[in-house]
């Protein structure tokens, strides 16, 4: 079974986590300069590791339809993808998503390889805006699904279902929000959902559940 772990660099392990290796060069910005001098010294960049995710790889999705396809994301605004495990790299242009904002998580679609979907936020630079995007192209470029989210209500995660590929759904800064015909239209999900931040969501498959968390 295949395994994925990231720092700034993608590792793939083929045996359960026995042993690793690199499929991947530094997929992040890097330490931004402004932060490599904080409380009066200067910090290395394994201190400044340790203190801050923002130069770290923080997502991995791999096609269900073709394991050669990889999306990552990282902590400081880059997308990546490969189409051939991992022998070659490309950065993503996705436009309107501020330069060092969280690519919180990505998914890949169940029933199109050149699909996936990804939930951005830039909460730590005091922006709240929603950042949810799309690609259809094997992600060479994402474009705004955002549409009518509100526009205060980050957006951390985003799961689509496993047997109407119109149907989504979104944890935000305030609640969970679903979308049926492919993120045209956002619809809050109550029915006793508090307006919390969801962190996380997945698609129960057996039961035809969504499992959220807060």
């Amino acid at each position: 079974k295949r395994l994925y772990m990231g720092g700034n660099k993608l590792l793939r392990s083929d045996d359960q986590g026995s042993t690793w290796r690199e499929i991947s060069w530094d997929l992040t910005r890097g330490v931004p300069k402004e932060m490599q001098k904080l409380m009066g010294q200067s910090w290395s960049i394994d201190q400044l590791a340790r203190k801050s995710s923002m130069a770290q790889i923080v997502t991995i999705a791999e096609s269900q339809l073709d394991e050669n396809i990889l999306f990552v994301g990282s902590g400081d605004g880059l997308i990546h993808f490969t189409t051939n495990g991992g022998i070659n790299w490309a950065k993503s242009s996705v436009p309107g998503l501020p330069e060092y904002a969280r690519v919180h998580h990505i998914v890949a679609s169940n029933f199109d390889k050149l699909v996936a979907y990804a939930a951005c936020h830039n909460y730590m630079g005091g922006d709240y805006k929603p950042y949810i995007y799309k690609t259809t192209d094997g992600g060479k470029s994402w474009f705004s699904i955002t549409n009518n989210l509100p526009e205060l209500g980050s957006t951390f995660s985003i799961a689509e279902d496993h047997l109407d590929n119109n149907l989504l759904f979104i944890g935000t800064l305030y609640g969970v929000y679903f979308s049926n015909d492919g993120g045209k239209e956002w619809i809050p999900l109550k029915s006793g959902i508090p307006p919390a931040c969801v962190m996380d969501l997945d698609i129960q498959r057996r039961e035809n559940d969504l499992v959220v968390s807060t």
